[in-house]
């Protein structure tokens, strides 16, 4: 048997919550049509049409009539129309992931359509058809085996406030936190900020102290090298920590690197000049170090666990990522097992941090070279509102998954207090977001769920004015656009009317006048 399967998540202009009101599935443009229905259709003027019968999530006893139509000549577009009683009847929503599914066996062909919740199983926005023989694998096990693979970075994108850095706080709700690594990009960001780079430090000598097993390491390693006079010369680099410790300490460290422990003797000679040269220096000394950030903490933390690391990058959009990435742009394609497909030589800096670190037989850097393991994921966030700042480019866009987080109106209890007059905030949201959709024919700057979010449900006057009215004048309708600002059809309104006297007045006649429900 011949199963083909087509995952893919509804948007809002799907499911009917645009404008246009109308509800369907929109198909890829390369969807190949014939494969999947095992039909080229009937062509009607520009329209190529399939009729389909298709059993809801597999059942034979609720068969429902489809049909899948092609505008081969116009746009092109291959869409599932006219579904408005299927997605009333099973409460189909823009978050809802669609499962079509074709079976060809001995020469039939069979269908069956379902929709699934977000949280029983998350899918990439970008759809999903693939082709299986298998008769015994569930779909849904066959699509979670799918995208796990495939699944170690992840753009959550959508409009400001939709709940995309919530939904990854409650993904890595059980994560440890010394596995999770947090950044934001913003204009100023660079390879340095998000990797690491030389930077000055305040050294005070004494601060490092090292124990036994690592001065014997030091020790070791001047011993090997021939240094002249290792032992006072050990003894005035490291006499901090050697002053803390017994004779017996001392006389221990010595028989670990074979050395005769009369040598003591000298380590105190040592240990004396190099407190002498503290006193006679600067209380600390400016130097330069390489300090780590972001990316590599996250970096070095896969490779000292077998654990899943986690980098979060807030905002990936408000940095310019070309140069923030830089040339670990080549490491983001992986393989099948999550492994970066290409490594790239590390400069001379990074391999020396990494080598004296983890090691210079470290994985994290074989053969001087970088390679994201399999166990670290990147989750980065996008609000659409934003993508003027810094355009993310194509090359750049193919080398993560994407995921899309509509709003969903789900604070139903919300409301807002007017001096005392209340409304509906979803009722509010849902006005506003359709005259910014009609405004603007987008869905970038729409209010999402958690645009505020008041810890009592009560978003009051000042938040109104101040934080969601001021984000509507100056972003949306800065130009005439929205129809918002208005307490009658030919009044209009300026935001600092708001502010004057008589400006709950206003506020409550702009409520009126946008028909906003009371609560």
């Amino acid at each position: 048997m011949r199963r083909r399967i087509f995952i893919k998540q509804m948007t809002p202009a799907e499911a009917g919550d645009t404008k246009t009101h109308e509800k369907y599935v929109r198909l890829p443009n390369n969807f190949d049509y014939q494969a999947f229905f095992q039909q080229e259709g009937i062509t009607n003027g520009s329209v190529i049409q399939i009729d389909f019968d298709a059993a809801y999530n597999g059942d034979q006893n609720d068969v429902i009539p489809l049909k899948f139509v092609y505008y081969a000549i116009s746009n092109q577009e291959k869409r599932i129309p006219s579904l408005g009683p299927i997605f009333d009847k099973y409460n189909v929503t823009s978050s809802d992931v669609v499962y079509l599914e074709s079976r060809t066996e001995n020469g039939r062909t069979s269908f069956s359509i379902s929709f699934k919740k977000d949280s029983e199983l998350r899918i990439f926005t970008s759809p999903i058809v693939y082709e299986i023989e298998d008769v015994e694998d569930d779909i849904q096990k066959q699509a979670i085996t799918l995208n796990d693979s495939i699944t170690n970075q992840i753009i959550y994108y959508g409009a400001p406030g939709t709940g995309k850095s919530h939904k990854i706080k409650e993904k890595l709700a059980k994560v440890s936190k010394e596995n999770i690594f947090r950044t934001t990009f913003h204009p100023d960001s660079d390879y340095s900020t998000f990797v690491g780079a030389y930077k000055p430090s305040t050294d005070k000598p004494e601060d490092k102290l090292y124990n036994k097993e690592e001065l014997i390491s030091k020790l070791t390693e001047l011993k090997e090298q021939g240094v002249t006079y290792a032992p006072q010369k050990f003894g005035a680099q490291y006499w901090y920590s050697l002053k803390q410790l017994t004779l017996q300490d001392k006389k221990d460290i010595l028989a670990a690197c074979e050395m005769s422990d009369n040598y003591t003797v000298e380590f105190d000679k040592g240990i004396a000049v190099g407190e002498e040269l503290l006193k006679k220096s600067k209380e600390s000394r400016i130097i330069y170090k390489f300090i780590p950030q972001a990316f590599l903490n996250a970096y070095m933390r896969a490779y000292s666990t077998t654990d899943k690391v986690y980098l979060i990058i807030e905002e990936i959009n408000r940095g310019n990522c070309a140069q923030i990435f830089g040339d670990l742009f080549q490491l983001l394609d992986r393989d099948e097992n999550g492994v970066s497909e290409y490594c790239i030589k590390a400069d001379a800096d990074l391999r020396a941090y990494l080598e004296e670190e983890l090691g210079a037989d470290s994985d994290a850097i074989k053969d001087g070279e970088l390679c994201l393991p399999s166990n670290l994921y990147i989750y980065a966030t996008m609000n659409t509102s934003d993508q003027s700042l810094f355009p993310i480019d194509s090359a750049f866009k193919r080398r993560w998954d994407w995921e899309y987080e509509p709003i969903k109106y789900k604070n139903t209890n919300w409301i807002i207090d007017i001096n005392g007059n209340k409304y509906s905030w979803v009722s509010f949201q849902r006005e506003i977001n359709k005259r910014i959709y009609d405004a603007t024919s987008s869905e970038d700057k729409m209010l999402g769920d958690y645009f505020v979010n008041p810890s009592d449900g009560i978003v009051t006057e000042k938040i109104l004015l101040n934080k969601i009215l001021f984000y509507l004048w100056n972003d949306v309708c800065k130009d005439g656009e929205g129809d918002i600002f208005k307490t009658a059809d030919n009044e209009e309104i300026t935001f600092s009317d708001l502010h004057g006297d008589g400006g709950t007045d206003k506020l409550i006649a702009m409520m009126t006048y946008l028909k906003v429900e009371e609560a």
